[in-house]
This record gives structure tokens, sequence and C-alpha cells, in this order.
């Protein structure tokens, strides 16, 4: 029908499309019409085909595999616009087909166990350091962004209170709570301030010499006498604020930075923020006020200045479960380029942490089975009806200072974003670590059960999963043809 309508050519585009919707967009991030600072950037010959490039995630990130290289046809046309030879062509290069380490059934499975609540999970492969899920909640659908969003629904989701686009595996930055404890009882043993079976009594609360403030333990009464099994399963305050004192925020810092934190992990994407590992300089240099002892013992039960992302805490946890073997953490199982082989993404490994005595690792982890299996474990809600080993650690942040800690602490009567955040750290099985994970739930107490829903399903029963078990991304090969009248 082209000579009933002259002067009218019909084009074809190409448009990227999600199909797993809001599942993936943290990770997968989208492809968004280009703007004017990338024009200025880019090689507009080679996107002389696309209007459309990666603006977040695997998508930007690998934005120069998955584009390609263009191709060109030169053709010859008679009058009514009709081919009639190629005078010319330059063949165009298909950009890589990419493969990623995701478990679409585990991340599902992830997805569904944070609900609606607002958080995030890592999981991660302890042996290779691969990210097997990595959920942010709420997310977003990254198909609105393909043809370009309009002022008002984008306005909606920056200003949404829960805040979707805002990558929490990524960039959320909380405090350790008592996720700190595995890694500051490893320095303590290392650096010989204690043994394992070095105990101390828990009154319920801590006073520092010459000062009349007293700091609390979780609970009102103290745990009695406590060695660093119980201190660990039970998380007992007060321990803990006594190792800090006998530590040193200096090598409180030391050992927190051999494992990761402080820095980027150096995944694949680039939004990562690095958190904080705080001293008495980033005090100064950030608060203008000096460093007080105070402060080296609240960083002891991860309170204080002292920030991690998730993604750090599952990248340590995996290096908690390879007793000191660090993998950098990475999105990319491999690539194929058009119809070659496939070639897969070696681990990358990192500086291990080394410490004196390899027991050491053993007494910690330990304490950490405890957490799950002791009757007094913060984490026994858990439960016991399962199939694998597991060495955890529980965490409580607070959103808000309590005004009196000796009054009951009851959450069910604050306001719901006045609520303590909760954080779940684990590796399981024990002795053959197949999968390491962290989890934040913000203003909610449903970490742990997240945990046993992931955990279950990887290590157990995976029939609920009906997508396939590894995400891919691939863009078609972009043609321009030029033509030319007769």
């Amino acid at each position: 029908n082209q000579h009933r309508f002259p002067g009218v050519m019909i084009k074809a585009r190409l448009l990227s499309h999600y199909p797993y919707s809001h599942s993936f967009g943290h990770v997968l991030g989208y492809v968004g019409r280009i703007n004017a600072q990338e024009l200025a950037e880019i090689d507009t010959i080679n996107y002389s085909a696309s209007h459309y490039i990666g603006k977040l995630g695997i998508e930007k990130y690998y934005e120069e595999e998955l584009h390609g290289k263009v191709g060109y046809q030169e053709v010859e046309n008679d009058a009514t616009g009709r081919s009639v030879r190629v005078l010319k062509e330059i063949k165009a290069i298909p950009g890589k087909n990419i493969y990623l380490t995701i478990d679409s059934g585990l991340q599902f499975v992830a997805e569904k166990a944070l609900g609606s609540q607002r958080g995030a999970i890592v999981a991660i492969q302890p042996a290779t350091g691969q990210v097997l899920a990595m959920v942010s909640q709420p997310s977003y659908d990254p198909n609105i962004f393909v043809l370009g969003i309009n002022q008002k629904d984008y306005k909606e989701l920056q200003q949404s209170e829960n805040r979707p686009l805002f990558n929490r595996a990524l960039r959320g930055l909380y405090p350790f709570a008592s996720t700190i404890k595995p890694y500051l009882a490893l320095q303590a043993l290392n650096t010989g301030v204690v043994t394992a079976e070095y105990s101390i009594y828990d009154p319920g609360w801590f006073q520092l010499r010459n000062y009349s403030r007293r700091y609390h333990d979780s609970t009102k009464n103290g745990h009695g006498s406590v060695s660093l099994n119980n201190a660990i399963a039970f998380s007992c305050d007060i321990y803990f604020y006594e190792i800090a004192l006998k530590l040193g925020i200096r090598r409180m810092g030391d050992i927190l930075t051999q494992f990761g934190f402080g820095d980027v992990t150096g995944i694949d994407l680039e939004e990562e923020l690095p958190g904080t590992v705080a001293s008495p300089e980033w005090k100064r240099k950030m608060k203008g006020v000096r460093w007080y002892e105070g402060d080296t013992v609240i960083s002891g039960i991860g309170q204080g200045f002292m920030q991690a992302t998730p993604l750090q805490l599952a990248a340590a946890t995996a290096t908690l479960a390879n007793r000191g073997e660090r993998f950098m953490p990475y999105l990319l199982l491999g690539e194929q380029v058009s119809d070659k082989t496939y070639s897969p993404q070696a681990p990358i490994p990192l500086e291990s942490v080394v410490l004196k005595d390899a027991q050491y690792w053993d007494t910690v982890i330990n304490a950490m089975k405890e957490v799950v299996a002791s009757p007094r474990g913060t984490a026994r809600r858990y439960g016991r009806q399962h199939t694998y080993t597991i060495a955890a650690k529980t965490g409580t942040a607070q959103v808000v200072s309590r005004r009196n800690p000796e009054q009951e602490d009851n959450q069910a009567n604050m306001p719901e974003r006045f609520r303590d955040h909760h954080l779940f750290i684990a590796f399981a099985p024990v002795d053959n670590p197949k999968i390491a994970i962290a989890i934040i739930t913000e203003n909610s107490n449903t970490a742990i059960e997240a945990a046993r829903s992931v955990l279950d399903y990887y290590l157990g029963n995976r029939t609920t999963a009906t997508q396939p078990t590894r995400q891919y991304v691939n863009r078609p090969t972009q043609n321009k043809t030029e033509k030319t009248s007769a």
C-alpha cells in the first residue's frame, strides 16, 4: 500500500520489555531515551539506529557489551520507494547475551518473603561470590521508563514515602546493630583481649568509670554470668560494651575493614554506597567534634555512627561462612557473542581475613549456631524443623532513642515509622555453606521469618519455582538503512 500514501515511510523501532516487571527492577535497571548529557559522551554514529541507552542497573553497567555495533545498508530505490539493489553494506555486530547469577526462583521467593514490608534481601554463594538474589522493597516497574514517564507519575514515585526508586540493597545505610558482634568477637579472640572462656556478670546495665550514665542491656534484669558463646547467642550488650572498651575503636575498625566494611564491594552495579566505619578522624571531619569513650561503647553493639548496606552485610557473612576467604560479589554469570561459545565469569578473589588461630572461626560460628538452636537464642523462633544447619546473628537498630531505657519497650504502641529496624545475617549449611544472606526489614520484626522462607526454598523444596533459574538480558542487532533515490 506504499503507493497510496506518498511521503509516508514506515520504520521499525527496537524497544526493551521487562517481562518480570517489579521483581528485577533494581537489578536490571532500565533503558531510556538518550539525553543531552549522554549524547555528548557516546559515539553518536554507533547510536544512530537507536534512541535508547542503559540508565540504571545491569542495563547501564553493561551498556557497551549489550549495545553492539550498528550496521548500514546503502540501498538504491526506484521511483515508488521500492528497493532495487543494495549498493553497500556494513554488517551489524550483535550485542552480547548477558547471563546473570540471579536465581529467578529464589528472587521471587525473597520478594514474596518481604511482602509489603520495606526492606532488602541479598543472598550470595559463598564459594564464588555470585549474587543469587537481590531484592529491594518496594520496587518499581522498569517498563514505564522505556518510552518515557510523564512528570506526574515520576513525581509520584519520587515523593512516595516508601521510596520505590531507592535501591536499599546497594544504597540503604543501616546501623550494624548486633550483627557487628561476631566480627568484634573474632578480633577480641585474635588480639588476645579475651579467650573463649572469658565471662562477665551482666546485671542489666553498664557504666563507664567516673560517668553517671548507664548503658542498658536488651534484657532489663541482665543475663547473669555470660561467656563469649552466650554473648553472641543471647546477644548480650553488656559483654560487648566490655569488648569494645578492651579493643578500642582502632582495632574495631581494623577488623571491620578487613571484612570489607567502609568501602564498596565492587559489584558490577554503579550505584553502590560504601557505608561507614567510624573513627576519631571521621567524626572530627564529619561532625566537627572529638571522639568520646561513649562512642566506642555504643559502637560495640553496632549503634552510633557505624553503617553498612545489606550487600556489604551479605558479603561479610559469606566471608564468615568461608572462614576468611573473600570473593567480590558479582552478577555476571557469563556472556555469549551471537552464536559463539559461552564464556563464564570466574570468581574474583579478594584479600582473605587471616586469624592467628583457625579455632577462633569455630568458636564464633558455633556461637552463631546457638542463635537459632538454643532455647534462649535471639532467633529461636526460626524453629528447629529444618533439614540443614544454620549459623546466624540477629540485630535490632533503633530508629528513635528511648527517653527512658528502663521502661518496657513496647514497639506495638509506637507509630509504625518509629519502630525498630530488624536485621538478620546467616549462612547454611554450616559445614558446607551454599548460601549466605543478609536481611533488613524496616520498622518491622519479620526478618527471621523472611530468612526462613528463603533458606528453606534454596536448601530444600524448590518445586515452587516456575520461572527460569537464570535471568538474562539481551538486545537485538541494531541496523540503520540509508536510502538513495535512483
